[in-house]
């Protein structure tokens, strides 16, 4: 980017919040405790005429029923979140927010930092790429169930188990089969090619809500690679009805630690960029 900021520490905490960029830490062991994707044996690719677990549908669907059930999460299309971050430990005065909508089958949202000057990052749900601000590059565009995998994990699953270009697979991990209930979503990237392997989900089994999301970083797809991104979810709260994260924490294995809390979030709200524009000045 052209824009030169002088204060770098806030610079950090905007391009991690936003996702401009990814850290490649090359660590095989996850901060959290939680168990690594690398260690499992599942596939990395798989078939086109491949078809989802039984049982990994069950466990995904548990997991949207224990945050509100299938029906009402079917019925939210959009939501508006406003959350503070920290990172490495300290806050930070600014706020993040979010506008999605998954009413259709292509990626809509916009992402902002209240109170600065950087230029949300938006796509329209017309494209399958996204291009930044002054600069020519084009980057190939995360998928509708990564979008809201790091906050609204119940709509992530929800998309997942409708869409004919994700597949469901339990983990292999042995972790999984003791501490915790894991499956492997895969995501067909074009036309009639292979699914590959890009989120892992880690589940509690006494209340079958999301503990964690692993997800490979959208400029990896390879095998043998073990950077992946954690997404924890540290508590849950109650709004109308349905359980959101309340707070949750985005690692890049032991080194990159990032805290949001959620402030408030609205479901269904409109996808209205001008109002949300007008949000990020106050």
């Amino acid at each position: 980017m052209s824009i030169q900021f002088r204060n770098k520490t806030l610079l950090r905490i905007i391009s991690a919040a936003l996702w401009l960029t990814v850290a490649p830490i090359l660590n095989s062991q996850l901060v959290s405790g939680h168990p690594n994707p690398n260690s499992t044996t599942s596939p990395w690719f798989l078939p086109p005429s491949e078809k989802s677990d039984p049982e990994a549908i069950k466990v995904a669907q548990r997991a949207v029923e224990a945050s509100g059930g299938m029906e009402a999460w079917d019925a939210v299309h959009a939501a508006k979140s406003r959350m503070s971050m920290s990172i490495w430990g300290k806050s930070n005065p600014a706020y993040l927010l979010m506008l999605d909508d998954w009413s259709t089958s292509m990626p809509r949202y916009r992402r902002g930092v209240v109170g600065t000057t950087i230029a949300p990052r938006n796509h329209d749900g017309q494209e399958d790429t996204d291009t930044t601000k002054h600069s020519m590059n084009v980057s190939q565009e995360f998928d509708q169930v990564r979008l809201l995998a790091d906050h609204i994990p119940a709509a992530a699953l929800q998309i997942a188990l409708r869409r004919s270009e994700y597949i469901l697979k339990l983990s292999t991990d042995n972790d999984c089969n003791e501490r915790y209930r894991c499956f492997d979503v895969y995501r067909r990237l074009a036309g009639e090619g292979p699914y590959l392997r890009e989120q892992h989900w880690i589940l509690i089994p006494s209340t079958g809500l999301p503990d964690a999301v692993q997800l490979l970083p959208s400029n990896l797809h390879h095998q043998n690679n073990n950077i992946w991104e954690e997404v924890s979810y540290l508590g849950y709260t109650n709004s109308d009805g349905l359980l959101v994260p309340s707070q949750i924490a985005i690692s890049f294995g032991n080194h990159h630690k990032q805290v949001l809390s959620l402030v408030a979030i609205a479901m269904d709200a409109a996808f209205d960029t001008q109002q949300f524009d007008q949000e990020l000045k106050k």
